[in-house]
């Protein structure tokens, strides 16, 4: 592949790097049987390598990553040791997917190659244990290019899609009808009819996932913006601005309990042994990797003393998240309660499933549930 650009992340589990190389040619990149060795010969790395306090990976395993990524640049995700991608949906989906083995021969590195005039991609991703035996075949004959293909393939989901249709459940829209079905019976719902029915469908998307208000709304407002142009297709968990005091670590965090605070004073404490480490290691403290963790920590102190009290507990729950939380489950209740006559089967289903916690909701089946959401 012709590259000209690369942006590379290594994901830890609790922090992630950002590096950017680029070229003033386009390079051509041979197609390496599953080595990485060589992906950034030619390639000038750019002073803006950067530790990002948290894994790209929320507490459920689940990553949503945006990048302004052009025609003929790369991505590259290098996961930690012991751990693989088991589910991959990339915007646009003609996104060449590769996956590679690490330097060491411990870990994957997986490249998404922009070949279309998008300017931008979006990856979601699903982390997962990682699978030694796929993993030590692979790793064995890198020059096999079927296992490598039924591997990328099985990630992006294209060994399910027979079995997908064949469902007995769905959750869609459809030229601005909620197509649903339950157990073999369905139902027709106009789209503007009910707003829960988009909370809903961000739920079921995301099985076992405690999702904030404020992403239930983004999501809300994502969807509508799409439908307008006539794209239907599964809701997705934006990441909001990580800049926000409430969302210090790219999700909300509310301090509801001692744990949550402890988590936090863990990860300061990290920070500091990082830069404890650096001072050893010889680092200047006005090197650009000692200022960027140094600017981490301080935030994250900031953060836990304007939202504990003098004891060191959590502060009142917010107000305006209240408000938002209690407009989001009026809304689903409304949906539930247009069920009971509707679809009854489906209504106690949801009233079971849907379970709250901390002014966020998750759909938590007592078995397994497969939809169709798109």
């Amino acid at each position: 592949m012709v590259v000209k650009r690369i942006i590379y992340h290594r994901d830890s589990e609790k922090f992630h790097w950002e590096t950017h190389y680029e070229s003033d040619k386009l390079i051509d990149i041979p197609y390496l049987a599953g080595k990485m060795h060589v992906l950034f010969e030619g390639f000038t790395p750019k002073e803006n390598d950067r530790c990002i306090h948290h894994s790209l990976f929320n507490e459920s395993s689940l990553a949503r990553i945006e990048l302004p990524l052009g025609r003929n640049e790369v991505y590259y995700l290098e996961l930690r040791k012991g751990t693989e991608l088991s589910e991959i949906f990339t915007e646009p989906q003609s996104l060449s997917v590769e996956i590679y083995v690490g330097a060491h021969y411990d870990h994957y590195l997986y490249s998404f190659y922009n070949n279309t005039d998008n300017p931008n991609i979006i990856i979601s991703a699903k982390l997962t244990d990682i699978n030694l035996t796929q993993f030590h075949e692979l790793k064995n004959n890198l020059a096999d290019i079927s296992l490598r293909r039924n591997i990328v393939d099985k990630m992006k989901g294209e060994k399910n899609k027979i079995d997908a249709s064949i469902s007995k459940n769905k959750f869609l829209m459809e030229k601005n009808v909620w197509e649903i079905k339950f157990n073999g019976n369905d139902i027709k719902l106009e789209n503007n009819s009910l707003k829960g029915l988009h909370y809903i469908h961000l739920l079921l998307t995301y099985p076992n996932e405690y999702i904030s208000p404020d992403e239930f709304l983004q999501s809300f407002e994502r969807q509508k913006v799409d439908q307008a142009k006539g794209l239907y297709h599964k809701p997705i968990i934006p990441y909001i601005d990580s800049n926000k005091q409430s969302t210090i670590e790219g999700r909300a965090i509310l301090f509801t309990d001692i744990q949550s605070i402890n988590d936090y004073k863990e990860k300061i404490e990290t920070l500091k042994n990082i830069l404890a480490n650096f001072e050893d290691d010889g680092f200047s403290k006005e090197s650009a990797k000692y200022k960027t963790v140094k600017n981490e920590l301080d935030i994250l102190k900031k953060h836990l003393i304007r939202n504990t009290n003098i004891s060191g507990k959590p502060r009142n729950i917010n107000l305006e998240l209240k408000k938002k939380y209690d407009a989001i489950t009026k809304s689903i209740v409304k949906v539930r309660k247009s069920l009971i006559k509707e679809h009854p089967e489906l209504e106690k289903h949801l009233k079971n499933s849907i379970k709250p916690s901390n002014y966020k909701l998750s759909y938590a089946p007592e078995k397994e549930v497969s939809w169709i959401l798109e």
